[in-house]
């Protein structure tokens, strides 16, 4: 019989924001929100490929790094950063050995023709931590609240987000219900302040947690939906 593998490991917390400092010293406090990425997740279930070589994907859970990426059922993944992929029991290892938020590059087969795309890996679970820090904590980008706006907030439809600071390269705009699920995602490359639209018209009324993301800093803001 052959071993189904879930890629979803649960590993030790990582955060995108250093762990809270002492605020008695501060000259003023700020209130932040955490974003919590607990255990590296790609989103596939998976079994041992075409002669028990390399790993082959049975299943695709909805709205993980591998939905996004393109993955569906029937794909081969035979190397991941150029390690190739022995099994499943290998496949499972190489990302459980990865952070949320890592980026690798992943070989795989699809319908006779090979190639490679860059994944961000996901998380299994999301939480958010709200504690007050120095505000020039906040001035070092350990996380920037007051450098991201959005508006109009609350909105019903759409909102627009700007970023007070530049923020280079590649960027990442997700959207989190209060539950720690990702409801909306998407990148794109930038060059100085972000300018970005984005239609929430699908979402329900209630208080999401918006994150822009590149490489150096993280921004969080409170979006809130009117329905």
């Amino acid at each position: 019989m052959k071993k189904l593998f879930l890629i979803a490991l649960s590993v030790s917390t990582f955060a995108l924001v250093s762990n809270a400092q002492s605020t008695t010293n501060c000259a003023q406090t700020c209130e932040v929100t955490k974003i919590v990425e607990e255990g590296p997740f790609l989103g596939v279930q998976i079994q041992n490929g075409p002669g028990n070589t390399n790993a082959q994907i049975i299943k695709v859970f909805e709205k993980t790094a591998a939905e996004k990426t393109g993955f569906v059922i029937g794909d081969v993944i035979s190397k991941v950063d150029n390690e190739v992929v022995k099994n499943n029991f290998h496949l499972v290892s190489i990302i459980g050995a990865h952070k949320p938020g890592d980026k690798v590059n992943i070989t795989y087969t699809h319908n006779g023709v090979m190639s490679t795309v860059n994944v961000r890996i996901g998380a299994k679970n999301t939480r958010f931590v709200t504690e007050k820090i120095c505000c020039e904590e906040v001035k070092n980008n350990l996380t920037v609240t007051g450098g991201l706006v959005l508006y109009p907030n609350p909105t019903v439809d759409k909102i627009s987000i700007k970023t007070n600071d530049a923020i280079e390269g590649e960027v990442t705009i997700s959207i989190y219900n209060l539950q720690g699920k990702e409801v909306y995602f998407d990148s794109k490359q930038n060059t100085g302040q972000l300018n970005a639209s984005v239609d929430v018209s699908f979402l329900t009324g209630g208080e999401y947690i918006v994150r822009i993301s590149n490489a150096k800093n993280n921004f969080t803001e409170k979006l809130f939906i009117s329905k």
